[in-house]
């Protein structure tokens, strides 16, 4: 009897390793850009854990990146957006890839972390990211900043006039200048 229990754990373990490869081979080719599939936020059936580390400043950042491909023994994030591409990639969409470098670098070492990251819009249209300092540089300073905001360090202000962006805005419920 432990014989044949211990054969369907075994038969068991080859079918989940089969299905993840199976599954990670898929997200490779849906990404078309090559590489193998470490991480995948994409799929919403099989949800995955936000990447995080602690900060120098003693912050915590937590993502949740679409892609992370590993390609040349680097680890290049990949982030989807389904609407259409702007003409210049926003300040934003660069701080979020960014984001994702300082991560990298904490959960897989310094030799993982790639020269660039990837914004691809619903369009088909793809920007690249450079990872230089001055990004991570503008990234912690925007950590440290939300950090104020929450904290009530610093008190935030609306910076547009989009009732889509109010109502999506994690602030919305406590903002006195809300517009949605």
């Amino acid at each position: 009897m432990f014989a044949f229990t211990l054969f369907l754990l075994a038969a068991a373990l080859v079918y989940f390793a089969w299905d993840l490869r199976r599954v990670a081979a898929r997200k490779a080719e849906e990404t078309g850009v090559g590489g193998s599939v470490l991480y995948s936020d994409a799929d919403h059936e099989r949800p995955t854990e936000p990447l995080a580390c602690e900060l120098p400043d003693g912050g915590r950042l937590v993502g949740k990146p679409d892609y992370l491909l590993k390609r040349d023994g680097k680890i290049i994030p990949l982030e989807y957006k389904s609407n259409r591409a702007p003409e210049r990639l926003f300040p934003s969409h660069e701080e979020q890839v960014g984001a994702y470098f300082i991560l990298i670098e904490s959960r897989f070492g310094p030799g993982a972390v790639p020269d660039y990251g990837l914004v691809r819009f619903g369009d088909g249209k793809e920007f690249s990211v450079e990872n230089s300092a001055r990004l991570r540089e503008r990234v912690l300073a925007h950590a440290k900043m939300m950090r104020a905001i929450e904290t009530g360090g610093v008190e935030a202000r609306r910076n547009h006039e989009s009732r889509a962006k109010c109502a999506a805005c994690e602030f919305f419920p406590v903002c006195d200048e809300r517009i949605a």
